[in-house]
């Protein structure tokens, strides 16, 4: 929750600081730095995402997409995403247009510092609603990762994104996707349970109640 809201609210907090003196942005297609990135890796998620205090391949597990299909010859994967996932700030609901949006945008030199990660795809496309189909140029391995909480596979909204030309503002901040989950592990599992605010004003800092689910 932002700082001032801390401050009137009566439970004990504790004061939860990235170390660094300020983020120098928090676009998850800009974000590079290890500071940046640990920040954004508490704001956005992916199709899938690494297992929680792990970051080995064989641990990625859905995330927005809460399942998948691959082809035979590996090159074309489908994501089922997850019904009800709403962005905060009044941006509506993840839909499979957003997660192309997304892709695309991460793949493009021009918006992205990950662009090299994704031209392996050949394509993205949404077949429904809930449903993202992406295209291989050739089989990859390594894939999963490309479109997990990482560099370049974080979905942000199209419309926020679109209204404000980049995902670094405030309003983009608190455009977490927000899926019902029982599962907690970190603050970006979308409120899976509750999200915490970053505000564009105090972006190093905030202070969490006691009694948030978060960690325990």
């Amino acid at each position: 929750m932002p700082a001032s809201e801390a401050q009137t609210d009566p439970r004990s907090v504790i004061r939860v600081s990235s170390g660094a003196e300020d983020n120098v942005t928090l676009d998850p297609d800009r974000a590079t730095s290890t500071n940046d990135v640990g920040v954004v890796a508490e704001i956005f998620n992916g199709l899938v995402r690494f297992a929680p205090g792990s970051a080995h391949p064989k641990s990625l597990e859905a995330d927005l997409a809460e399942s998948r299909e691959v082809s035979k010859d590996s090159t074309v994967w489908t994501f089922h995403l997850r019904h009800g996932v709403k962005f905060h700030g009044d941006w509506g609901e993840l839909t499979s247009a957003d997660v192309v949006y997304s892709l695309q945008r991460a793949a493009n030199p021009k918006r992205s510092s990950f662009a090299a990660n994704f031209a392996i795809v050949d394509k993205v496309e949404s077949t429904d609603p809930y449903t993202v189909r992406i295209t291989l140029k050739y089989p990859d391995a390594t894939f999963l990762g490309r479109v997990s909480n990482y560099h370049g596979g974080n979905i942000v909204s199209m419309k926020a994104t679109e209204k404000y030309n980049t995902a670094n503002s405030s309003a983009i901040i608190q455009s977490v996707p927000s899926p019902p989950s029982t599962s907690i592990s970190r603050s970006n599992t979308c409120n899976w349970l509750r999200t915490i605010s970053i505000s564009a004003a105090s972006r190093s800092s905030q202070e969490l109640p006691t009694d948030d689910p978060v960690g325990q």
